[in-house]
């Protein structure tokens, strides 16, 4: 089992750590006052910005989204694998891997147009790596499908919208150089099971 060295830690940011205090309490008070569930997903998702905001490693917020996906999933009547009865039922939900797709294009074509690269062109782009995805399978993804899911990851009323902008943020704050590398290595590889962005 990882887990970061410490030297690898960086020092608390407080900035990062008096939002993610607010967080707490104001998904403390929805979880007393409104909907348990809401409210769960909501300290989850104050974990996962903290753990984002405050510069360490990222893919410590996994576990957290994974709960906070599950309860979004349960309250729109869909089973998740996490919550599920079945013992064998590993993998995640269709639905959840479809918002992290369109969390991670979106974030990849948001960040090319505050480049200032045309809209349509970095679309049409990111469709052709996109279509060879393998958890893609047989959908034919478009220049207009790539928008679109941009336009699905701006939304405030999306699950990851948050992520989404994080991501954007933290690949604009990149030279150049290594904001390409970054995009380059996923829109070659596919999304890995712990995004790099």
């Amino acid at each position: 089992m990882s887990k970061p060295s410490e030297k690898h830690i960086p020092p608390i940011d407080e900035g990062a750590y008096r939002r993610f205090i607010e967080g707490l309490g104001e998904a403390n008070a929805i979880f007393q006052h409104m909907s348990m569930r809401k409210g769960a997903r909501a300290a989850c998702i104050a974990v996962r910005n903290y753990i984002e905001q405050g510069n360490l490693l990222q893919t410590l917020s996994n576990p957290f989204m994974c709960v906070a996906e599950a309860l979004y999933d349960m309250d729109r009547g869909v089973e998740h694998p996490l919550f599920s009865a079945d013992p064998q039922s590993q993998e995640r939900s269709r639905s959840v891997r479809k918002k992290n797709i369109i969390c991670l294009v979106g974030t990849i074509l948001e960040v090319r147009f505050k480049e200032g690269q045309k809209l349509t062109l970095a679309a049409e782009s990111i469709a052709r790596k996109v279509n060879q995805w393998k958890e893609i399978q047989n959908q034919n993804i478009t220049g207009v499908t790539v928008k679109n899911w941009r336009y699905e990851a701006r939304k405030t009323d999306f699950l990851l919208h948050d992520k989404f902008l994080i991501r954007v943020n933290n690949l604009m704050d990149l030279p150049q150089g290594e904001r390409d590398s970054q995009i380059k290595h996923v829109l070659n590889e596919g999304p890995p099971d712990q995004a790099i962005i």
